[in-house]
Order: structure tokens, then C-alpha cells, then sequence
């Protein structure tokens, strides 16, 4: 089964919690519902009725990985509510790395441990060869980091 969130809208100003968004749920090419959360740290609102949605939320706690911690006392089902989280939270640190990479060079570490990360400025160069050259040289200065 294919889920995907299409016509996202973000609202960072309002996320409290949680991220405030909206958007359409597809699944297999088809748009089931419309799903929103307003940012105050409650569930996903679905548009759709339950009927339509059980399914889908059933088909993700058989299928997809299950997660756990230590503070959580074993592994637990990935519901939809919770993959819906994971795609919109994949949306915006996307959102963030296209509108940095117009400007930027990111630094991600290697071993992706946390979620920050370096940049620096893209310096003006007369070729494409220069830039590339200059990337290359920021790939062997920097070899515990993703240079994007």
C-alpha cells in the first residue's frame, strides 16, 4: 500500500506541540481524505469517515516497522496518526534543505546521530569546474560529514 500526503501546507508560526499542517492522504493513487492537525499537540484530523480509514490504519500496524525505546516499554504499532507525523516532519526538514541549498552547503554527519547540522556559504564561481573543484576539496576537508 502506497501512502503519500499531497497539497501540504505548513504552518510553522502556528505549530505549538506538533506541526500545524494540511493536506490530502492518497493511498494507491487515490485520495481517501483530507488530514490537518492544528499544532497544539493533538491527533491528526482526518475528513474521511473512520470506515475509510481503519483500514488504512490497520494496514500500517501490520506492515510498517514497529518502534520503541526504553521509555516506551517495548516496541509499539506504527499507526497512521503516527506515519502521517513522519512524512509531514520528512516534508519540512526537505522544505528547509531546498530553501538552504540555494545559498548553502550542508554538512550532515555521517552518522546521523541528532538532527543538526552545518552550513556554510556557496562561494560565486565563474565556471562549473571551479564550483566543482571547490566541492571536492569540501568533501576531502570535511570526511565525517555529507556535503551537499
Amino acid at each position: 500500500m502506497k501512502i503519500e500526503l499531497k497539497n501540504v501546507k505548513l504552518y510553522l508560526t502556528m505549530s505549538e506541540e506538533t506541526l500545524c499542517f494540511e493536506a490530502s492522504l492518497y493511498v494507491d493513487g487515490q485520495k481517501v481524505s483530507r488530514v490537518s492537525n492544528s499544532g497544539q499537540g493533538g491527533e491528526q484530523r482526518f475528513d474521511a469517515p473512520w470506515s475509510t480509514i481503519d483500514p488504512v490504519n490497520d494496514w500500517c500496524k501490520a506492515n510498517l516497522p514497529k518502534w520503541g525505546g526504553e521509555f516506551v516499554g517495548g516496541e509499539n504499532d506504527t499507526d497512521l496518526s503516527l506515519h502521517i507525523s513522519d512524512l509531514i516532519n520528512r516534508f519540512s526538514i526537505l522544505k528547509e534543505y531546498k530553501k538552504l541549498l540555494r545559498t548553502k552547503m550542508i554538512f550532515l554527519p555521517k552518522d546521523l546521530k541528532g538532527d543538526s547540522y552545518r552550513t556554510m556559504a556557496k562561494p560565486k564561481f565563474g565556471s562549473v569546474a571551479g564550483f566543482n573543484a571547490w566541492v571536492q576539496t569540501m568533501v576531502r576537508k570535511h570526511p565525517k560529514y555529507y556535503v551537499l
